[in-house]
């Protein structure tokens, strides 16, 4: 899979939860797509199902997922 592939399911995860017209990579995932502990939750499940992966425990701390970008690069390190 190719990064940007990567970034389209990453994006379509996120507005499927958030309702959000557009998930642009600086966007934040807080303030910018209205998520709370629970959509992020969803949105991190949601990932895991489309790209058939499981992410570590140790890699899913909130203080780290602050952008979309952020949720990009922990796929790509998980595929």
């Amino acid at each position: 899979m190719k990064k940007f592939e990567l970034k389209k399911i990453v994006q379509e995860s996120l507005q499927n939860i958030c309702e959000t017209a557009r998930a642009e990579m600086s966007h934040r995932l807080k303030e910018d797509c209205g998520l709370d502990s629970l959509s992020l939750v969803a949105v991190i499940v949601d990932m895991e199902e489309r790209l058939d992966i499981t992410f570590d425990e140790g890699d899913l701390d909130p203080a780290k997922l602050i952008t979309v970008s952020d949720l990009v690069e922990l796929a790509w390190k998980s595929i």
